[in-house]
């Protein structure tokens, strides 16, 4: 199983016009000064994690990335100027006696795709059953 998570952070605070004019629906929303549930210290930045549909297969977890980059292309070059950090999480479960996760190839158009729109990516790999 393949799990996607885009979270934008860094920002003074999160324009409403953004969520709405591309269609987002935020798994987490967070205001300067919101106490972070995973530290328990108020966020010093602004910020929202889109966590996106998963996928049974990497394929087609890069075809909806591919298009989801593709069709928000404007969205970040506003969120940058906005001074947005946005980093992209890939999370891969590891099924039961499986030593391995499934192969994750980023081919180089999909990795320009990030750069361009200054993204920057992380890959974990984890136990199927950590992940129900």
């Amino acid at each position: 199983m393949i799990f996607l998570l885009l979270k934008v952070a860094g920002l003074e605070y999160v324009p409403e016009h953004i969520l709405n004019d591309w269609a987002l629906e935020p798994s987490r929303l967070w205001q300067v000064g919101d106490v972070s549930p995973a530290t328990g210290q108020p966020h010093e930045d602004a910020g929202f994690n889109i966590t996106m549909p998963n996928h049974e297969a990497w394929p087609d977890a890069l075809a909806y990335l591919a298009d989801f980059l593709d069709t928000k292309t404007e969205m970040f070059h506003e969120l940058i100027s906005l001074g947005a950090n946005c980093e992209l999480h890939v999370g891969v479960s590891v099924d039961g006696d499986d030593t391995v996760a499934q192969p994750l190839e980023f081919p180089r158009g999909f990795m320009a795709d990030l750069l361009e729109r200054e993204i920057d990516l992380s890959v974990l790999a984890f136990p199927a059953e950590d992940k129900s």
